[in-house]
């Protein structure tokens, strides 16, 4: 009788454990299923540009006119999104938009950069 019980403890305990690092593993994998896209709508060339989410920095550079670029970006919370950078002939680019959350999944944000050196964002 204490085998079977061991047993059954032990098949419990194995189960809580793979249910636990299953949910682990989705939270994990959720966060990082995320990509954005740089869009150059203007004429001139961007030099660099970063973009902060969630308290990382993501840097593109050396974006032409009509270009794109793009990243993949990690949720870790709720964030908005801060666009910084400068044009090749060094006019600021500066601007923020929008709002992501851990309870999203697999989102595709758009950052668009006109030659007035303002951002618009789509999500």
């Amino acid at each position: 009788m204490a085998v079977r019980k061991w047993i059954s403890n032990t098949i419990v305990a194995i189960t809580t454990l793979v249910l636990v690092a299953g949910a682990a593993y989705w939270m994990y994998s959720k966060s990082r299923d995320h990509t954005m896209t740089v869009t150059n709508a203007g004429l001139k060339s961007i030099h660099t540009l970063v973009v902060t989410v969630c308290g990382e920095d993501y840097v593109f550079q050396d974006i032409p006119g009509g270009g794109q670029s793009q990243r993949v970006f990690v949720v870790t919370g709720d964030s908005g999104f801060l666009v910084q950078g400068q044009f090749a002939d060094g006019l600021a680019i500066k601007g923020g938009f929008g709002y992501v959350t851990k309870s999203i999944s697999r989102q595709h944000v758009a950052v668009v950069v006109h030659d007035d050196g303002s951002v618009t964002g789509k999500q």
